[in-house]
């Protein structure tokens, strides 16, 4: 468990019940203290029973979260207005040019982005880093979504990550 600094913030999943999250006042080979608290107090947890350690790396906000998620509603909005514009059961309701309605539904998705953007800016949560624990070597699946990173466009990345 040298990984970890006494004063980390950290989430331990261990073997023998639900996940941990506290402050490490204790660190070594045996095991891990963490203070979760005043309520709980502090915890020791053996070496044998952590499964995974991830440190807090601050908090932040989930505004790309919230623009691929108004994007997609947004997406499927004007899909479905598209759809149901023009004819209802045969009978010509609305009778819209192809150039007004493809205008319309890319408002609307901007337009639902960008609410989802602006909600999930005000959304904050904690961001985790997983530690490497003793000397084994890990293989994970990644996916991340990314707006601005990796130029103008939403990006989905698909990908793999190796820890030794």
């Amino acid at each position: 468990m040298a990984a970890q600094s006494v004063g980390d913030r950290v989430r331990v999943r261990v073997s023998t019940g639900p996940s941990l999250v506290g402050e490490v006042t204790s660190a070594d080979g045996i095991g891990l203290t963490i203070d979760m608290g005043e309520q709980v107090g502090s915890r020791q947890i053996p070496s044998s029973e952590i499964e995974s350690i991830e440190r807090s790396v601050g908090t932040r906000n989930r505004a790309r979260t919230g623009l691929l998620i108004g994007a997609a509603a947004g997406g499927l909005a004007a899909v479905a207005t598209g759809n149901l514009s023009g004819t209802v059961a045969g009978e010509t309701v609305v009778e819209a040019d192809e150039e007004g309605s493809a205008v319309r539904g890319l408002l609307m998705l901007a337009g639902a982005g960008l609410a989802g953007a602006g909600i999930g800016a005000l959304i904050k949560g904690e961001a985790w880093e997983e530690v490497p624990i003793g000397d084994e070597v890990s293989l994970r699946p990644v996916l991340d979504a990314g707006f601005g990173r990796h130029g103008p466009a939403p990006v989905l990345f698909l990908g793999t990550r190796l820890r030794f």
